[in-house]
């Protein structure tokens, strides 16, 4: 995960375009920036057509993408963790 927006997370998975998903309510302080999270792909590029340009796709500029939580193997996720039970 290289940037967050909000509730928006932007993944790169090493596609053309990064996979915009929504941060879990469950669990969301361990979704920071730098963590590696699992996702399941399903387009590599969003694209549609609009009005005004019948028969010509516009891309988006995302892929399509669900989230289907963090890394088991995440260390920044994890270090999140262990820092706010120690404030605790």
């Amino acid at each position: 995960m290289y940037h967050t927006v909000n509730d928006d997370l932007y993944i790169d998975f090493g596609g053309k375009f990064p996979v915009v998903c929504q941060r879990p309510r469950q669990f969301r302080d361990r979704y920071v920036r730098g963590s590696r999270v699992r996702i399941l792909l399903k387009s590599m590029e969003l694209c549609e057509t609009f009005l005004g340009y019948e028969g010509k796709y516009i891309t988006l500029m995302e892929a399509d993408g669900v989230l289907i939580g963090l890394d088991q193997n995440d260390r920044v996720g994890r270090r999140s963790l262990a820092g706010r039970r120690s404030l605790q």
